[in-house]
């Protein structure tokens, strides 16, 4: 399997009001110098641990629906630690 790697990532802080919700701010990143991923948002859990959420559509039922996501646990690990480390943000120990 060909690796992809965060090339580039930018970070645009969230209103002081969606702070309460948990919502930090918003993040774009580049892929391997050739896809952008847009919509994804930084998130803090109510146990303070920071992680990555991406963008979906929400069914009038409820149901979710991704854009985009990383195919697994260990893909979602992987990429939320490129982008942390090209954002300078330190990794929850939670």
């Amino acid at each position: 399997m060909k690796s992809l790697y965060v090339t580039d990532a930018t970070f645009s802080q969230a209103l002081e009001r969606d702070h309460a919700r948990g919502l930090l701010g918003f993040v774009q990143i580049v892929i391997s110098d050739t896809i952008v991923l847009d919509g994804i948002t930084l998130r803090v859990s109510s146990g303070g641990r920071r992680y990555l959420s991406y963008p979906s559509k929400n069914t009038r039922s409820g149901a979710r629906f991704p854009f985009v996501r990383p195919v697994g646990e260990d893909a979602r690990l992987d990429v939320q630690r490129q982008v942390f480390a090209a954002l300078g943000i330190e990794e929850s120990r939670s």
